[in-house]
């Protein structure tokens, strides 16, 4: 019975001592799972931005508070990279575009927080990073200047084919008197360069929906290479337009050779505005008109002229030509003093213009024409400072 005891007291020790052995191992890595992940954690790191981020189009608070990246955060930012901004330096690039404020401009102070432009002094506007900055004019009328001027001439692309609606129909009106094939080889000739139109004023309309696109991107630093985009728009639409008159001048006369029909046509073919003299501040205008009919005009005409600007008349002037042969052209120049409409430009009273002339060949019908519905024509355009050559 003592023996008994004896190993039983021993055999419940050795037990005891394997399930303190086993318990102590089980608990060990649970003791160990904390200072292991320690030893792993991520230290706290400021974060820090480098110049290399700026141009994604996103302005930390970081980047504002820095000014590291005016692509990102300053609405005004100009062309040029912004990689040493910040770094208490200005160099040649930096200053010349603009780029860095806070290196650059003595008297660069903190921008004023807002959360609106009532926030701000009268020529300041607030950013969406709720800080004023000066305002940016050219932002500020974009649509009151650039939108209507695109507006323009985009009406005028339009227009170039549909002068070809009335040509189709002065020739389905002579249908009957003109021989099928001949009817046929001017059609297929109409209906070939309208194309050529047609393509033309689709490049054109492309090139505008591409400025519109981009008007408000422009800033002081980008509105003269906007201005000579329009100026290029403009004299691409001139070309297109005198080549336009130019054919269906043709197309008419061979649509009445053909149909045998004889006498003189007025043609208004051409509108120029020539610039501006500095001295006189006058304006020269200058309008071609020209006989496409097969008969030369013997007798005296009028050629009547009206300069209107922002609806008001500033003159006329009227020309008699004694005679026009078949095919013959004459240039009707007349000069307008628009001084007071210059300075307004020149003064900022007014972004832009609105120009029309309205110009009226032989409105009295001393001459019997062929066609006696072209000899009226309103020729309209917008002048900023660009048009005279002022920034």
């Amino acid at each position: 019975m003592k023996k008994f005891t004896k190993y039983s007291t021993l055999f419940i020790i050795i037990i005891l001592s394997l399930f303190i052995l086993a318990s102590c191992a089980e608990d060990e890595p649970q003791e160990q799972l904390p200072e292991q992940k320690q030893q792993v954690k991520e230290p706290d790191v400021k974060v820090t931005v480098s110049p290399e981020d700026c141009g994604d189009g996103t302005c930390s608070s970081e980047e504002e508070d820095n000014n590291l990246c005016p692509k990102d955060c300053d609405p005004n930012f100009g062309e040029g990279t912004a990689a040493s901004c910040g770094d208490g330096t200005c160099d040649d690039h930096e200053e010349e575009n603009n780029l860095c404020p806070k290196d650059c401009d003595e008297d660069w102070e903190e921008p004023q927080e807002c959360e609106d432009s009532e926030d701000c002094d009268d020529d300041e506007l607030c950013t969406d990073q709720g800080f004023c900055v000066e305002g940016n004019a050219i932002q500020d009328n974009a649509e009151d200047i650039f939108y209507d001027m695109l507006d323009d001439l985009e009406d005028s692309a339009d227009a170039l084919t549909e002068r070809f609606d009335n040509l189709y129909n002065y020739l389905e009106n002579h249908e009957d008197d003109i021989d099928e094939d001949d009817y046929s080889d001017i059609e297929d000739n109409i209906d070939t360069y309208y194309e050529e139109v047609e393509a033309t004023e689709e490049d054109i309309k492309d090139t505008i929906e591409t400025l519109y696109a981009g008007v408000n991107d422009v800033t002081t630093a980008t509105i003269d290479d906007f201005n000579q985009d329009l100026e290029d728009v403009r004299e691409t639409l001139n070309d297109a337009w005198s080549d336009v008159n130019d054919n269906l001048q043709v197309f008419y006369a061979d649509i009445n050779d053909d149909a045998g029909i004889e006498g003189s046509d007025l043609f208004v073919s051409y509108v120029e505005f020539e610039g501006i003299d500095d001295d006189e501040k006058e304006g020269t205008f200058t309008v071609t008109v020209k006989n496409i009919g097969n008969e030369d005009v013997d007798d005296s005409f009028s050629v009547y002229v009206r300069l209107t600007i922002e609806s008001d008349i500033i003159g006329s002037c009227t020309e008699d030509i004694d005679s026009l042969d078949e095919f013959e052209e004459d240039d009707i120049s007349c000069d307008f003093d628009i001084e007071e409409y210059y300075d307004m430009l020149v003064d900022e009273d007014e972004d832009k213009l609105d120009v029309e002339i309205d110009i009226e060949v032989d409105s009295e019908d001393e001459i019997e024409e062929i066609n006696e519905g072209n000899n009226e024509v309103e020729w309209t355009q917008d002048w900023t400072l660009f048009t005279f050559g002022l920034d």
